[in-house]
């Protein structure tokens, strides 16, 4: 095809050399120009249609304008425009399109008129001879996985692969093939992966398993190798096309784009719900759900990325006001689960070219995506600090090892924020050394509760209610104990009003792991025990934890745990943990625990 079209550009511009009042010809050579992607030629072929005779083809101005808006030249693309729409018996569709342009011109005009500050850096050592694209990071920041297409010698280009760069001595290593067996003869790309590092989504078209086109697959990574590739099936993949999946930090979304007859447009953004999983742990999703009209338009939203704040997503738009192009837009869940309006990232972040695939690091401080700008060999990635004004929640992280008689556990942890319904996260530690790690957003208390089979619950408390930067994350490792008489477990989330046994709403979430923690081992017996600091008399501090003690014991009977099984007991301030003489030892000093019987 692409031959031809020369063959027939070289023809049609003899033609114009010798008869250059021929209008008809410098149509024809507009249309071609404009099928070889080469604005500046057609610009001038319907300039020169104009010139001969502006009223010959009173689409002219239109198609005119829309060349001068690819090369980025809003203003005459602007007065094309206004000629075109003052011309009678235009058709609708064309009068309506004209005007979404008109509407783009005067939106990239007063955006080039405040240009945000934007200074993108070429990665060194990911980046190659070859063409890099779709940066995805894990939580922590240390493993950048991509895609790479190799640039063969007189071939043209090879399939795509993924690659893997590491983080080290405060620069990133070169690129290796990820190891496993995620490579494969087709082509692999489009990929997101999950917050621990341990899955990716990612996008393979044509592929003997393929329910259409292009369907999402999903990996595993064990003991440091990807399994083969799993198609995910219905309901996410259909007979349509889908792509560019986008897994939450919780891992419980799954935001991909797909062309299906019952979208709002062309190519809409959807999320499925994780339902569950399958035997051997891999993720099974359903409830599919358009994300609505104020995301999607009737043109096409791409490319998806939610931030690890789980409420911020970006996306690539040629529907939303831009500057022509596909642009790159930003939108919030809003607190009643509502998406704000798109706000397009700006000038000159987002130009009259094509601006695809940006990711955000858990920080929310720099932003990610691929370029072909100059400097570039190819297509590489490049970084740059995002405006403050777009940068979503930061996020810090919790990473270490669950470990039970010294040896590694596959533990379940469950991370809940205590004030916020939405936030919560159920993660698994590693099968082979008992790793794990999880997001968490700042501005948020949370409850962080690990449990293992034939081991106690163990219970922390992570208060970044008064963080606001996630500059430093929290690293330690937990020690699980076996289930053994007399053991005791410090319930770090029960909370009482001041000087009052009155529970707080914050302790049920605690309750509740309590509760399924006794469901589990139905032979466990415990006793609840309460403590507190010295504040106060003797008499006064040992009524007060006997009651904060027996509130809790009949939560627990309400919500049906036998009461032949429980006990408690309040102990004043005779058992400290550590000092009363400080605030911060007195809070400890105040607790709830329980012991098992």
């Amino acid at each position: 095809m692409e031959n031809k079209l020369q063959d027939a550009l070289v023809e049609i511009r003899e033609v114009v050399e010798r008869y250059p009042d021929y209008i008809e010809a410098w149509i024809l050579l507009a249309d071609i120009s404009n099928k070889s992607d080469d604005p500046e030629n057609e610009i001038f072929a319907w300039q020169q249609v104009l010139k001969i005779d502006a009223s010959f083809f009173k689409n002219s101005h239109y198609f005119l304008a829309e060349a001068q808006l690819k090369t980025g030249d809003y203003q005459s693309a602007l007065e094309q425009l206004d000629l075109f729409l003052q011309t009678n018996k235009i058709s609708e569709n064309l009068r309506s399109r004209g005007e979404k342009l008109r509407k783009q011109c005067i939106y990239a005009i007063e955006g080039i008129r405040h240009p945000l500050p934007f200074s993108p850096v070429r990665m060194e050592g990911i980046n190659s001879e070859h063409d890099e694209y779709w940066p995805s990071i894990q939580t922590d920041g240390k493993i950048m996985v991509y895609t790479r297409q190799e640039r063969l010698k007189d071939m043209g280009l090879g399939d795509e692969d993924f690659f893997f760069s590491k983080w080290s001595d405060s620069i990133w290593k070169a690129g290796e093939p990820i190891p496993g067996e995620l490579n494969t003869a087709w082509n692999e790309g489009a990929q997101s992966i999950s917050s621990d590092g341990k899955w990716m989504f990612f996008t393979a078209c044509n592929r003997p398993d393929g329910k259409g086109q292009c369907d999402i697959y999903v990996s595993r990574k064990i003991k440091g190798k990807w399994l083969p590739a799993r198609n995910l099936g219905s309901p996410v993949n259909t007979a349509s096309w889908e792509s560019n999946p986008s897994i939450s930090a919780d891992g419980k979304i799954l935001y991909f784009a797909t062309k299906r007859a019952e979208g709002k447009g062309k190519i809409d953004l959807y999320k499925a719900v994780l339902f569950g999983s399958e035997t051997d742990g891999f993720p099974r999703f359903r409830k599919v759900e358009n994300l609505g009209e104020t995301i999607n338009t009737p043109f096409d939203e791409m490319a998806p990325f939610i931030h690890p704040d789980g409420r911020t997503l970006f996306f690539t738009s040629n529907g939303h006001p831009g500057f022509g192009g596909a642009d790159l837009f930003r939108s919030v869940l809003d607190p009643s689960g509502k998406w704000t309006e798109p706000e397009n990232l700006g000038y000159p972040i987002n130009t009259h070219k094509d601006e695809v695939g940006l990711v955000v690091d858990a920080p929310g401080k720099y932003a990610y995506f691929s370029s072909d700008r100059p400097g570039s060999e190819g297509r590489d990635i490049y970084r740059f600090e995002l405006p403050e004004q777009l940068q979503p929640t930061p996020v810090t992280y919790a990473k270490g090892f669950i470990t039970g008689n010294g040896k590694p556990l596959n533990a379940t942890i469950q991370v809940r924020a205590l004030k916020d319904s939405i936030r919560s996260y159920l993660i698994h530690s590693g099968d082979e050394n008992g790793e794990f790690m999880v997001c968490l957003p700042v501005g948020e208390e949370y409850l962080f509760n690990t449990s293992a089979p034939n081991y106690l619950m163990h219970s922390m408390n992570l208060n970044l209610a008064s963080v606001f930067t996630a500059e430093e994350p929290f690293l330690f490792n937990v020690e699980l104990s076996p289930i053994k008489a007399g053991k005791s477990v410090v319930l770090e989330n029960i909370f009482f009003l001041t000087d009052s046994y009155q529970l707080l709403p914050e302790s049920e979430k605690e309750l509740q792991s309590l509760i399924q923690f006794l469901q589990i081992n139905p032979s466990v017996n415990i006793e609840i025990a309460g403590h507190t600091d010295n504040l106060g008399t003797a008499e006064y501090n040992l009524q007060l934890s006997e009651k904060r003690a027996r509130e809790v014991f009949i939560y627990l009977a309400k919500h049906g745990v036998e009461e032949k099984r429980l006990s408690y007991k309040g102990y004043g301030f005779e058992f400290p943990l550590t000092t009363n003489k400080s605030e911060s030892g007195r809070a400890k000093n105040r607790r709830t625990e329980f012991i098992v019987k």
